[in-house]
């Protein structure tokens, strides 16, 4: 599958977890998802690093927009805020084992090996273990 797809099914099986409350917040909600996926897949990492931030402040316990907010932030080199992020997203359940080994490869491009060490340690905990998937 493209990029472009696998984030249009993360968009589509995390609409149902946004926390707002009327039914015009769930409108506005679901569009700027929509445009925050759209950004991702132009790979408008600005725009998408805004709208994610926007949709995680406005739903802190929802992984997924942590999780994107790490990859557009990564994306943009911005590894201290692409660490805060993915800490957010594995504290919440959100792909764990990836959320860890990213923050790592984050701290490693700061030049923080230690940390970037030792974080590698949750990520294999959390099931990644394969290559692959590093």
């Amino acid at each position: 599958m493209k990029p472009r797809v696998y984030i249009l099914l993360f968009v589509l099986l995390n609409l149902a977890t946004i926390q707002t409350h009327p039914a015009h917040a769930d409108s506005i909600a679901a569009r700027k998802l929509d445009a925050a996926a759209t950004a991702a897949g132009k790979q408008d990492w600005t725009e998408a690093a805004t709208l994610y931030r926007e949709l995680a402040t406005e739903n802190p316990r929802n992984g997924f927009f942590w999780y994107q907010l790490g990859v557009a932030e990564y994306s943009l080199a911005h590894h201290r805020e692409a660490i805060d992020a993915y800490e957010r997203s594995a504290s919440l359940g959100y792909q764990v084992g990836t959320s860890h080994y990213n923050r790592a490869c984050s701290l490693a491009l700061l030049g923080e090996s230690k940390p970037a060490i030792d974080a590698i340690e949750p990520a294999i905990r959390s099931g990644l273990r394969n290559r692959e998937e590093m």
